[in-house]
C-alpha cells in the first residue's frame, strides 16, 4: 500500500486524514440522502471538520448550528473560497457552490440555505484532504 520508504509518522498520519476524509464522505452521503438536521448531526459535522477523536467527544460538546444558520456554515467553507448560494423558489429548494482553486463543489435540492452550504463545504473539505 505504501512504499518502502514511508516513514511510520507519515503512515499514521495519511491513515488519519484517510478517516477525517471518510467521516466527511460519511456525513455528506448522509445530507445529501435527506438527513433532517439534528443536534446530534451537528456533533458529528463539528467532530469532524475539528478532527476531534472519538475518546474526546463528549455528549455535553456543543456546536454551532451549522445545517440552521447560513452564518455558522459559512465557518466551514476553507480558507480561500469562494461561495455562492441560491434558491428555487418555485421547487422550495436550496442550492450552493462552494469554489476552491482546483474545482467547485456543489449541493442540491437541500432543505435550507444553510444545509446546502454545509454540504458544499464538507465536499471541498473533503476534496482538500490529501
Amino acid at each position: 500500500m505504501f512504499s518502502d520508504l514511508t516513514t511510520e509518522p507519515e503512515i499514521t498520519k495519511r491513515m488519519a486524514v484517510g478517516l477525517v476524509k471518510q467521516r466527511m464522505l460519511d456525513l455528506i452521503e448522509r445530507l445529501d440522502g435527506g438527513a433532517h438536521p439534528s443536534f446530534g448531526l451537528e456533533q458529528e459535522i463539528m467532530w469532524s471538520v475539528r478532527n476531534v477523536p472519538e475518546r474526546h467527544q463528549s455528549p455535553n460538546d456543543k456546536p454551532p448550528n451549522y445545517t440552521y444558520s447560513i452564518d455558522k456554515a459559512v465557518l466551514l467553507v476553507p480558507y480561500g473560497a469562494e461561495y455562492e448560494v441560491g434558491s428555487a423558489y418555485l421547487v422550495g429548494s436550496f442550492w450552493a457552490t462552494v469554489i476552491t482553486p482546483t474545482a467547485r463543489h456543489e449541493a442540491k435540492g437541500a432543505r435550507t440555505a444553510a444545509m446546502a452550504l454545509t454540504v458544499a463545504a464538507l465536499k471541498a473539505r473533503a476534496a482538500l484532504c490529501l
